[in-house]
């Protein structure tokens, strides 16, 4: 069963109770909405943060209000900004009724303090003033004993609350009921996870979710008061508790949903907690590095993309110069990069909105995990592995991965191993290899079809870099090249400077010399293109220096006027043994 939006219908299973929801389409600048009426009570579970929801949830209650003696009670699911700005910092609301701030105990207390760093205010720019919360709900003491008590609160009068709980497996549920003025209940259930102070909400066959469903999603799992410890024992919680074949789930955004989707949220969430990482805490810092990774690599994608794109056509048109027209429609129609263009595009207008004042910081990182999503599902990396470089497949894969990592404040996991540093260099101004050898193409030449496919594979190896001349030099040291070892990530290591090499070619180099230097405990890489016209105003991509420090180095100095070179320093492998 779904709620009606904006519409008063009847909770079943309770003797008088209605429900008036807002339901939003889900934003991390505000959130759903739900006026309870039961008698005189009413109850708004999440006032919101967006000025339209609220005229209209003020407009809903000054018709439900008979006098001044109404009853309102603001109540805080959980008290992050998107839920409760308006309820902490609207005067019209306070006035329409006896209008009182009901949150779990902790939360009243951050509240109280005006703490934005709990509330998330900072995260999304908004003033955070202390609030006074009236009715202080899952206090020490309630959760102590199975007790009855009467809360009496100047102004507004008497309030009864039961509290109980209950235990399965070593978990306990923390329950506090009140009593509505029909004799109806509704039950506050201490749930954390998404944050410490979170509450499910049940009456009848309601039950207010929050964001738990939410709870995993990059960008929400991490903020302030997260613990995924907590959030695992509330989803089983709410399995084994709260949840019948009749309830309808009320989340904190988008669409409400029943029992069925429910236990698939739990089984879901279960399986992500399983595999996620100890993650870092979502807050302003963070924030900031997710924003200015994201934009590097949309910068990346516009890069990569078109490279990709170019040399699919580029393949279609030698393979079509040699009669092989029905290859060349096969892999034509494989990509193309059209639709990635689109969801740049789109996040380029919404980035502009941005830069106009008309969207926040969060909203354009979470804009650019969702572009990225889009991209990775939109890009067919497994078909293209036969006709396109494998660097720059991998290249592209990791976007999504890297910004994954960013948000939840995670280096990249990398295999550190010894690399020869000057082999490596060689390799990759040699180009991968295709892999099919003129002893292979005899071989198979009375097979028509795979040895298409062997041309097709062949033809498809493109060489990174034939045409840029380069000179290794070393100095301190006293032995071979090929002992000259690092400790890195070698693919990534690898796909880094194809990328540096794709930023000289840019700035029109030329030639490039690659000094090596030695010092007690790293090696010092020193790039120094050569032209006539370098253009050295233009930056190397933040996401070029990103990969440069996930592979195991430091981009110590990067090109600019006046200082025409490119500085990275590796560790040296244990095996390394300098005698210089």
């Amino acid at each position: 069963m779904q709620l009606e939006n904006e519409v008063w219908q009847q909770i079943p299973k309770t003797r008088s109770a209605w429900v008036y929801p807002f339901i939003r389409k889900p934003s991390i600048t505000g959130s759903n909405t739900y006026i309870i009426r039961s008698g005189r009570h009413l109850l708004v579970i999440d006032p919101g943060a967006i000025t339209d929801q609220m005229e209209k949830v003020r407009e809903i209650l000054s018709k439900e209000v008979s006098d001044q003696n109404h009853r309102i009670i603001l109540i805080a699911g959980h008290i992050h900004v998107d839920h409760m700005y308006f309820g902490l910092v609207d005067r019209q609301l306070r006035r329409i009724g006896r209008t009182i701030i009901a949150a779990e105990h902790w939360g009243a207390e951050q509240l109280e303090a005006g703490d934005a760093h709990w509330t998330g205010s900072d995260i999304v720019g908004l003033p955070q003033s202390p609030v006074h919360v009236a009715l202080h709900l899952l206090t020490p003491e309630d959760k102590a004993a199975e007790i009855k008590k009467i809360v009496n609160i100047e102004g507004f009068g008497e309030i009864i609350l039961n509290s109980h709980q209950v235990s399965t497996n070593g978990r306990t549920l923390y329950g506090q009921s009140m009593l509505l003025e029909d004799g109806d209940y509704i039950t506050f259930w201490n749930t954390p996870g998404h944050s410490q102070e979170s509450m499910s909400i049940s009456i009848g066959t309601l039950l207010h979710v929050g964001d738990i469903p939410f709870a995993t999603n990059p960008g929400i799992a991490g903020r302030a008061g997260w613990n995924k410890s907590d959030l695992l024992d509330s989803i089983y919680n709410i399995r084994d508790h709260l949840l019948t074949e009749d309830t309808i789930c009320c989340p904190g955004h988008g669409r409400t949903f029943d029992y069925s989707g429910a236990m698939a949220m739990v089984s879901r969430m279960e399986k992500e907690i399983s595999v996620m990482p100890d993650i870092s805490e979502y807050n302003v810092k963070r924030l900031n590095l997710s924003l200015w990774h994201g934009l590097d690599l949309i910068d990346e994608a516009h890069r990569l993309f078109p490279i990709i794109a170019g040399r699919m056509m580029s393949l279609c048109f030698r393979l079509e110069n040699i009669e092989m027209e029905q290859e060349a429609a096969d892999i034509c129609v494989l990509f193309s990069d059209e639709q990635v263009d689109q969801f740049l595009l789109d996040f380029n207008r919404f980035y502009e909105e941005f830069k106009a004042g008309k969207k926040i910081k969060p909203e354009v990182v979470h804009k650019a995990l969702q572009v990225f999503e889009q991209i990775e599902k939109a890009f067919p990396a497994e078909s293209l592995e036969s006709v396109i470089d494998r660097s720059l497949l991998r290249r592209a894969r990791r976007i999504l991965s890297d910004f994954l990592s960013t948000i939840q404040g995670i280096i990249p996991d990398g295999k550190d191993e010894p690399v020869m540093l000057i082999s490596m260099i060689h390799e990759v101004f040699a180009g991968e290899q295709s892999g099919v050898s003129d002893e292979e193409l005899i071989t198979i030449a009375d097979d028509e079809e795979a040895y298409r496919q062997a041309i097709v594979k062949r033809i498809a190896h493109h060489p990174y870099a034939h045409h840029l001349p380069y000179h290794i030099s070393t100095e301190n040291y006293e032995v071979d090249e090929d002992a000259i070892t690092i400790l890195a990530d070698r693919e990534r290591l690898y796909d880094s400077f194809i990328a540096l090499i794709e930023y000289l070619e840019c700035i029109n180099a030329k030639s490039l010399n690659i000094t090596l230097t030695g010092e007690k405990n790293g090696i010092h890489m020193i790039l120094t293109p050569v032209g006539p016209n370098l253009e050295s105003e233009l930056p190397l991509p933040g996401s070029t220096i990103r990969e440069i420090a996930y592979a195991g180095g430091v981009v110590e100095s990067v090109m600019e006027p006046g200082k025409e070179d490119i500085r990275i320093e590796f560790q040296k492998s244990a095996n390394f043994d300098n005698s210089g």
